[in-house]
């Protein structure tokens, strides 16, 4: 993947919109190919979850709720198949664990790309600042907004679902 990278930089130039775009996905790739091998996780201060997080609205408004329908109805979904609770697999302490793992992967990427938007805004590449931005928005911040959502909603349903399991005493 980083030859094809290079390559593709020596093919369009780094100032391009379609290398950022592309280096973007292929740095997601990367992280999903190590994901066995790869500790991930949030910084301490992102792992809570905020009030405003637990009921919704703001992630309503926002469109993040739609924008997660539309995953889960389209092809998308098979990106990322392990956040799914499926009628084959309803271990839901393994998909929370993956949608914590996902968030960080997209929270890192868009870390990563931060270099990248600063050198295209100090040399004026506007159209890869723009490219990258879009890019960010849509792969990576509404990916995290609704991966969220749906660690907030299991981290719920968990503490439930465990006591009616009989696995925890009722508190």
């Amino acid at each position: 993947m980083v030859g094809s990278m290079v390559l593709f930089a020596h093919a369009t130039g780094i100032s391009s919109p379609w290398f950022s775009v592309t280096a973007g996905f292929v740095l997601l790739g990367i992280m999903d190919i190590f994901r066995p091998y790869l500790s991930l996780a949030l910084p301490r201060a992102l792992h809570k979850s905020s009030d405003w997080e637990r009921t919704g609205i703001v992630y309503r408004y926002l469109g993040v709720i739609a924008f997660g329908r539309f995953l889960q109805k389209s092809p998308l979904r098979y990106l990322n198949r392990w956040v799914y609770l499926t009628s084959n697999s309803r271990d839901w302490e393994a998909v929370r664990s993956h949608v914590a793992w996902s968030e960080a992967a997209h929270f890192w990427a868009a870390v990563l790309t931060i270099p990248y938007l600063a050198v295209a805004l100090a040399r004026g590449w506007w159209s890869v600042l723009a490219a990258l931005l879009v890019f960010d928005v849509a792969v990576n911040l509404y990916p995290i907004l609704h991966l969220r959502w749906v660690r907030t909603r299991l981290d719920r349903a968990l503490p439930r679902r465990r006591r009616l399991q009989g696995h925890e005493p009722n508190a």
